[in-house]
């Protein structure tokens, strides 16, 4: 299934039933609205669905939507992510510990080991990038998310955005 007016989504999800028929399998692609999609993703009722996945300014939003129990329902009770259902106990121990430091160089050996979980058991196919990205102006205003100081994703679509207009402050008067 994908969204009807998303047509990179439907074209990818025609691309993917061809590909599938080549070797023998028979794919319908489904769109629906928005809401009658999302409302059927989030309660696991598909075959195969196209959707997002979360992101942050570290890999662990990404593994803990697509491998923690913590975001695992059961099919017919909504999940906000994880919704092909997919937990994995190892998983949840390296994040975990993830989320217990703030070492840089220990969160990237846990994303490398997490990485190699998600190639070994693959409970969803990435597809295509997805980027998060913003602008601001920083004329009259600062406080804004940088390279030097990435507290959060600027995309007016992550979640953290409430982060952002908490920090953000007109800049102080340079006469």
């Amino acid at each position: 299934s994908a969204v009807a007016g998303f047509s990179d989504w439907v074209q990818t999800c025609e691309i993917i039933a061809r590909n599938l028929a080549a070797v023998g399998i028979e794919v319908t692609v489904r769109p629906y609205d928005y809401g009658t999609w999302l409302q059927r993703a989030q309660l696991g009722e598909f075959t195969m669905t196209i959707g997002g996945s979360s992101s942050g300014t570290t890999p662990f939003n990404f593994y803990r939507a697509v491998m923690s129990s913590q975001s695992l329902q059961p099919v017919g009770t909504a999940g906000a992510e994880n919704w092909h259902r997919f937990a994995s106990p190892e998983a949840d121990a390296l994040l975990q510990r993830f989320a217990a430091t703030s070492d840089v160089a220990e969160q990237q050996a846990l994303a490398n080991e997490l990485q190699l979980i998600y190639e070994a058991q693959a409970p969803a196919l990435p597809l295509f990038p997805g980027p998060q990205w913003g602008a601001c102006c920083t004329l009259r205003f600062e406080g804004f998310p940088t390279a030097e100081r990435p507290y959060a994703l600027l995309s007016c679509f992550a979640p953290e955005r409430l982060l952002v207009m908490m920090e953000v402050r007109p800049k102080a008067s340079e006469e």
